[in-house]
């Protein structure tokens, strides 16, 4: 634990700056870790079991010899970020007022924690110029811009995101005295740029998104990376990609039970459907009236049950890889009273064209992990109930890898293949007291007249 604030960890950085004094002076650096303290993004507080040497912005502080030393390791990133800093401070100066954003929180930074500059964050919704009002159309291509229809080969979340990673490769080659536009050098500094993030500890994941926004701005590029490529795979077997554990039926029941002893009856109807249908959490918490098809009596037996239409392509935005219209029929052996419990809600909606669930993502995802936290499983997240359903139906051979595969609406056999890992998903069922396996399995028979009102929910002890 350090005593005193920013200001004096400020004081003891004289005369033990970063020695490339042309690109980075201690006056900016002093500059730009006042800032940082004056708008409420770094603070230090006292915490009994914190570290005590961790690495910070621009140093390392070292509890036990009484000093701070200077590093280069995130040399680039401390540019970088006063870059953007400065920025800011001059867009400022030629204003009245200074916006601040509602999504800005102060940070604390605790133990070995150190902040770091904010990467891209999960898909937003991100509204796009309509067609019709796009400048410059039939002549984008000749002046080496970006067609209407190849900024629309991929979703506008998906976009949005690439830019956000583009910038990140932008202010690497800017803080790393780079020229740019890069030309033919991008592949050698891009695979460059990508050992810096693999050093920082970043997933492979973000990797593949950095390559993939450099291919969609540069399209002359695309095939034509192979020391970025090639970077990547050695990424993924350093540090695999880590999948989130199935939710097997076992616990989903129990923890439907759970929210609806809480009066969460709706959220506890999604949370099975979502298991029930492999969807997405964007999937579903999008899901409209109209988009529960009723069953059409007299039709023939593949039409006697309810359908989800995921995607409508009448409201223009397509599923994680492009695909509009796919249906998913409610009709799960002992599971299909979920359609007849969700049209009870959907009658309540002012109009088809209303969300069917009138909570967003963030609040379903606290009140889920909640429920798994009361069965001593916390940490759980939405996602793990389209794995948990996958999974769940090919190990009860409910229905085959196919079938599983259409659908969950997957691509490859290869995102098939890792639901068949039992072991995986009995790790997580050990984590079940006995108490609370037992208070699981109540709901395997109860569940239907407790979503439909009939009975009263229970409660684990």
């Amino acid at each position: 634990a350090l005593d005193g604030d920013l200001r004096d960890v400020v004081e003891n950085f004289e005369g033990r700056m970063l020695q490339d004094a042309d690109v980075w002076s201690r006056r900016k650096y002093l500059e730009f870790l006042r800032e940082l303290h004056d708008r409420g993004i770094l603070c230090f507080t006292e915490e009994e079991s914190a570290s005590a040497t961790f690495k910070t912005l621009g140093g390392v502080i070292d509890g036990c010899a009484g000093e701070i030393r200077a590093t280069i390791e995130r040399a680039w990133k401390i540019k970088l970020a006063f870059q953007q800093v400065t920025k800011r401070r001059q867009r400022v100066m030629k204003v009245d007022t200074i916006p601040v954003s509602k999504k800005t929180k102060s940070r604390v930074l605790k133990s070995d924690k150190v902040i770091k500059p904010v990467t891209p964050g999960a898909r937003r919704s991100v509204q796009r110029i309509p067609a019709e009002k796009e400048l410059m159309v039939g002549r984008r291509a000749q002046n080496c811009m970006m067609t209407i229809l190849e900024e629309r080969s991929v979703s506008s979340e998906v976009q949005h995101q690439y830019k956000n990673y583009y910038a990140m490769f932008q202010g690497f080659c800017q803080t790393s005295g780079i020229s740019w536009p890069t030309g033919d050098n991008t592949d050698a500094i891009l695979a460059d740029f990508l050992d810096c993030l693999f050093v920082d500890g970043k997933s492979a994941s973000e990797g593949e998104k950095v390559v993939a926004s450099v291919e969609f701005f540069n399209i002359s590029q695309k095939g034509r990376l192979p020391r970025s490529r090639t970077p990547l795979k050695g990424w993924r077997k350093e540090k695999p990609p880590q999948c989130r554990l199935p939710l097997p039926a076992l616990l989903a029941k129990g923890m439907s039970m759970v929210l609806a002893g809480r009066g969460e009856m709706l959220m506890a109807t999604k949370l099975m459907i979502d298991h029930d249908c492999f969807l997405r959490p964007g999937e579903s918490i999008e899901l409209r009236g109209k988009d529960l098809v009723a069953p059409v009596p007299g039709g023939g037996p593949q039409y006697r049950h309810y359908s989800l239409v995921i995607r409508d392509a009448e409201d223009g935005k397509p599923d994680k890889v492009g695909v509009f219209d796919n249906s998913v029929p409610l009709s799960s052996p002992g599971r299909e009273f979920l359609g007849r419990v969700l049209r009870k809600y959907v009658k309540r909606r002012k109009s088809k064209n209303d969300f069917i669930y009138p909570f967003n993502s963030a609040e379903f995802r606290r009140e889920f992990a909640a429920a798994g936290a009361a069965l001593g499983v916390p940490g759980l997240h939405p996602y793990q109930l389209r794995h948990g359903g996958a999974a769940e139906d090919l190990q009860t051979r409910a229905r085959d890898r196919a079938g599983v595969k259409a659908r969950g609406r997957w691509h490859t056999d290869q995102s098939v293949r890792r639901y068949t890992k039992v072991g995986k998903i009995q790790q997580l069922l050990n984590k079940l007291s006995s108490e609370n396996m037992e208070f699981c399995r109540w709901p395997s028979q109860n569940l239907e007249r407790v979503l439909q009102g009939t009975i009263a929910a229970r409660m684990p002890c």
